[in-house]
């Protein structure tokens, strides 16, 4: 008795071979395209989230600036403005006839009628009838390190010594032509710069550089990354674009899931967004 074999003839194999050669294939052509599109609108929307939460930290930052402190680089790639921590009139916080007028010599504590928030950690100071960059005896950038320079200065040096106290480093009483409406100071610390670095990618946030006379496009401090993968940025200001005293801010942030991806491609996502500056000193 003959026993009987079973399984699969060299025809049947070969058939079942260009099948799933067949079926490879057409996977290989076709799913790959709609897996990627799904990753691709899926880092997109983490690349807008992130751009978006990065514009309205800038945009709650700057309209915390002190007028007229805001200053844009010529190539639009740079912003850089003083923030400040707290503000009020110095006729109601007694801070006239002691310290405003330019008689007051040698650093001087003032008893004020009004409580004075100072953020912490940093250096404070107190500014006051900013009107920007190069306006004399109204430029809160200028230095002040030694006579002459407070002499022409708006700015000085504070600290909180008890309550309502406040001790103010200054050889010289802020000149009686700041005296103006409608009489405020404002508290500030160091200057912030945004910075779009482009080479590789990020937009920067730098602090704790001091204060300079000239904006400095990429100063030296603490950096940080804002906004990663970015391919193109700008910064526009027109210090008088809605009133007199209003100004406002343009930003325009592009990002790439591939940076090296051609300009316009779907692998980018631009932001623009504008702010209004309060420039009333």
């Amino acid at each position: 008795m003959k026993n009987k074999q079973s399984g699969f003839t060299l025809i049947e194999l070969t058939i079942v071979i260009v099948v799933i050669s067949l079926l490879a294939t057409i996977a290989y052509i076709f799913v790959p395209n709609p897996v990627k599109s799904l990753i691709s609108v899926e880092q997109r929307a983490q690349l807008t989230t992130a751009i978006d939460n990065s514009t309205r930290l800038i945009s709650r930052e700057v309209k915390l600036a002190l007028p007229n402190s805001i200053r844009v680089s010529a190539d639009g790639l740079s912003m850089e403005f003083i923030p400040t921590s707290d503000s009020g009139s110095y006729f109601i916080a007694g801070l006239n006839h002691v310290f405003i007028g330019g008689s007051s010599t040698g650093p001087m504590t003032v008893n004020s009628a009004t409580s004075v928030n100072l953020a912490s950690g940093t250096t404070n100071y107190l500014v006051v009838n900013n009107l920007g960059t190069g306006v004399p005896e109204s430029d809160a950038y200028a230095p002040i390190s030694n006579l002459a320079d407070q002499t022409v200065a708006n700015r000085r040096t504070i600290t909180l010594t008890s309550t309502n106290k406040i001790y103010i480093n200054s050889l010289i009483g802020i000149s009686q032509s700041s005296a103006v409406p409608p009489y405020r100071f404002y508290v500030v610390r160091s200057p912030i710069t945004y910075q779009c670095d482009l080479a590789n990618g990020k937009l920067n946030r730098t602090t704790d550089y001091g204060f300079l006379a000239n904006q400095n496009s990429s100063p030296t401090g603490f950096s940080s990354t804002v906004i990663d993968k970015l391919t193109d940025c700008k910064f526009i200001y027109d210090s008088a674009a809605i009133a007199q005293r209003d100004g406002l801010l343009s930003m325009k942030f592009t990002a790439s899931v591939n940076p090296l991806a051609p300009a316009g491609s779907s692998d980018s996502v631009s932001l623009l967004n504008a702010v209004t500056i309060y420039n009333q000193p």
